[in-house]
């Protein structure tokens, strides 16, 4: 994305969704953990999206999605 002569880059939430269950895998922080229970509460998250990559990359949830 370009705005004003400068390259701006941009995720979805669904793909901050997916990098914080990444990070947690390792290191569990509870920050990260409420971000992602409030992230995954959202509306109109593209949920076919996110539970690909969590097959793909075997992500466990640690139950904080449902």
């Amino acid at each position: 994305m370009d705005a004003m002569g400068l390259q701006i880059y941009a995720v979805s939430v669904e793909n901050l969704l997916i990098s914080k269950m990444i990070w947690i895998q390792e290191l569990q922080s509870a920050v990260q953990m409420q971000d992602i229970k409030n992230l995954s509460s959202l509306a109109n998250l593209e949920w076919n999206h996110i539970n690909h990559w969590i097959k793909k990359l075997n992500l466990n949830t640690f139950d904080l999605i449902e």
